[in-house]
Parts: C-alpha cells; sequence; structure tokens
C-alpha cells in the first residue's frame, strides 16, 4: 500500500500531501488526533498563518496501517484459535 502510494505521488496522481480536513474525514478526528498526541504523525510547517495544517499522506496510511496490525496481534481480541 506504501509503494503504491508512493509511485502515485511520483506520477503526479496523488498528493503527497494531506490537509487536517481531509484526514479527519478519513480517518476520524479521534484517530488523528490520537495518532498526533502519540508522535505517530507531525504536522508539516505551515506557508503562512492562513495556510491549512498538512500531514505527509505517507505518515497517515503507516499509522492507519500500524492501528489495525496492532488490534489484530493482541491477544484476546476474540480472534479465533
Amino acid at each position: 500500500k506504501l509503494a503504491a502510494h508512493e509511485v502515485l505521488v511520483q506520477l503526479g496522481h496523488k498528493r503527497a500531501t494531506m490537509t487536517l480536513k481531509e484526514a479527519y474525514a478519513l480517518y476520524s478526528r479521534r484517530t488523528v488526533d490520537d495518532w498526533q498526541k502519540r508522535g505517530l504523525i507531525q504536522r508539516l510547517p505551515r506557508k503562512t498563518k492562513t495556510s491549512p495544517i498538512r500531514y505527509e499522506t505517507l505518515q497517515l496510511i503507516t499509522a492507519d496501517l500500524n492501528r489495525k496490525y496492532s488490534y489484530y496481534t493482541k491477544p484476546n481480541n476474540n480472534t479465533p484459535q
């Protein structure tokens, strides 16, 4: 998934960054704020005071993949053995 995104960015089909509003819509505000607090994602510096808050899309994808992986590898998560 990460490699596919990187190729699409290089080809110009996807952007390398995502606004805070887009991240909230895709992953939920609670999740994005949690990742921020835990240091999994970092805000990019703003170009001006009125520029939107942006994140690197690869950081968001990586944090999401880690969240999904950790859910399935937790002991006692009611998965069949």
